[in-house]
């Protein structure tokens, strides 16, 4: 198969982020979550739009990281 399994040890990818720019928001059910807009990559487009188990899919955007196994 096509899938590669690595340790969180072994995928590094830094980020040129500034820690002031960190979002927290909170959720209707009083749950905390934080990101990075800088660092969080967003998506415009997956292709196909159906198919089965073993096809290749497609994920278009911008701010992935140049590091493949951090996209993962």
């Amino acid at each position: 198969s096509g899938q590669i399994n690595l340790s969180n040890s072994t995928c590094v990818a830094t980020s040129d982020c500034f820690r002031d720019q960190l979002e927290l928001n909170e959720t209707s059910d009083d749950q905390y979550f934080s990101f990075t807009s800088c660092a969080t990559p967003t998506v415009h487009d997956i292709t196909p739009d159906y198919g089965t188990t073993h096809d290749i899919i497609r994920i278009s955007g911008s701010g992935f990281s140049s590091v493949n196994c951090a996209n993962e």
